[in-house]
């Protein structure tokens, strides 16, 4: 449908030309041409990126509520389940 999704800002930070241009073509067209676009996620290691992307994130969360919130402190007890739910 087009939207300016992570994924497909990730796809054109990293591609080659080749792939650039292809994403162009395909992106957002239509359901066809949806195959394309994923097989160029797909050579791009966008799925790993995500994942590396995600955990970090949760990372960084997870050592700001440490370094914020004390053990007795709710706050830090409902953040902690959120993440982990």
């Amino acid at each position: 449908d087009g939207r300016c999704t992570w994924l497909i800002l990730k796809a054109l930070q990293r591609c080659d030309s080749t792939q650039r241009a292809i994403l162009e073509h395909n992106y957002g067209t239509n359901k066809t041409k949806e195959t394309t676009v994923q097989s160029v996620y797909t050579e791009l290691n966008l799925k790993s990126v995500l994942e590396d992307y995600r955990q970090q994130n949760l990372t960084d969360v997870q050592t700001f509520i440490t370094d914020n919130f004390t053990s007795e402190n709710k706050v830090k007890e409902v953040m902690e389940h959120l993440l982990t739910s």
